[in-house]
């Protein structure tokens, strides 16, 4: 399957090796209490769909901007067409018990509504947030950081108009056969 992702809108999802090609609309999970977006531009800043553990998941910080929470939803692709979207009451969490943990209390990071960057592309648990110019991730099951990194990023987008987002960044798992490192070790002879 070939998979589109619009975050104001849905996925499309098609076969491309059918005999007749069929475009799938899968909308998004609806969520009552959203946070309101700055703009379109910044609209993927508290909403995500990337892979994680060999499954979409939709990820969305929603709740009144005081008390925000983190929500996950897993695309069950149980049938041969795209199925709908579980909700994962695990892995939810308000992001107020993500703030008063140790582990975020030693970052010196402020309480403040992150951006979404990313799900760990095989754990479903860890959730990636972009804070200024930190990046970390938690562990939605317990409800902790469990890495954290500043960064600095060459000709950033401009910091009035585009927050980092789930849009800049994406996942994927290293296979370290495939490096180059691999083929400069090979003995070659110059004729």
């Amino acid at each position: 399957m070939l998979w589109w992702v619009d975050l104001s809108y849905g996925l499309h999802a098609c076969d491309p090796f059918a005999e007749e090609p069929n475009l799938i609309h899968v909308p998004l999970p609806q969520d009552p209490d959203a946070l309101p977006d700055d703009d379109q531009v910044n609209r993927g800043a508290h909403r995500c769909v990337k892979v994680s553990g060999g499954r979409l998941m939709y990820v969305q910080i929603h709740g009144n901007p005081v008390v925000p929470v983190v929500s996950t939803w897993l695309l069950d692709e149980s049938t041969c067409s795209p199925g709908e979207w579980e909700w994962n009451p695990q892995l939810s969490a308000p992001l107020a018990e993500l703030w008063i943990d140790q582990s975020y209390v030693d970052t010196m990071l402020p309480l403040t509504i992150p951006a979404l960057a990313l799900s760990h592309p095989t754990d479903p648990n860890r959730v990636y947030f972009f804070l200024k110019s930190c990046i970390f991730a938690a562990d939605l099951r317990l409800r902790k950081l469990v890495s954290f990194n500043s960064f600095e990023m060459l000709d950033p987008p401009c910091e009035l108009w585009m927050k980092r987002s789930s849009h800049l960044v994406h996942a994927w798992q290293y296979d370290p056969s495939s490096s180059r490192m691999y083929l400069l070790s090979l003995p070659f002879s110059l004729s």
